[in-house]
């Protein structure tokens, strides 16, 4: 899409041909969700939002957004927040029109150089957010493995469902 570029990197497994976020179109790239929100959103109605690896990146961006057209987020769901080898960039700041976060993340960078971390607000506390390191996961065989950036988003995928359903069920 318009809002990439593509590039060779040299990853740490050696190079790798990949795409890196140019960082400076963000509101392009929310607009379409930040226009379905604002013409479907109801007052008193409740906003989740769910981002992995770069679309985390978009949703902390979004929620910021909303801040202005004054609608509350009362829930955002992070994964591994990252941006190749722009991640050291990444700004992992709920803003304070958001009620709850979940950040589930992983540290390992990936070949490209994605990794998480944790998220905090603008006064450097970690009200209302939930930072939670995944180290490993059992594979289908049953085996351990170490947690990396492109297994995080199907290892959490039932955890994430659950957690959006019970906040946004909530009365």
């Amino acid at each position: 899409m318009k809002y990439w570029d593509e590039q060779v990197y040299n990853g740490q497994y050696g190079t790798v041909a990949g795409v890196t976020n140019t960082m400076g179109h963000l509101d392009g790239a929310t607009q379409k969700a930040y226009d379905y929100i604002l013409k479907n959103y109801k007052k008193g109605g409740r906003v989740a939002i769910y981002g992995y690896s770069y679309g985390g990146v978009l949703a902390l961006y979004l929620e910021k957004r909303l801040e202005a057209a004054k609608i509350k987020v009362n829930f955002l769901v992070t994964v591994d927040p990252a941006a190749g080898p722009n991640t050291k960039d990444v700004k992992r700041v709920v803003s304070n029109n958001t009620d709850e976060n979940l950040n589930i993340f992983q540290t390992t960078p990936s070949a490209i150089g994605s990794y998480g971390d944790k998220n905090k607000r603008e006064d450097d506390s970690e009200k209302g957010i939930i930072n939670e390191i995944k180290v490993s996961y059992v594979d289908e065989n049953g085996k351990k493995q170490k947690m990396v950036h492109s297994a995080i988003d199907d290892q959490t995928t039932q955890e994430v469902i659950d957690a959006i359903l019970k906040k946004v069920q909530k009365k």
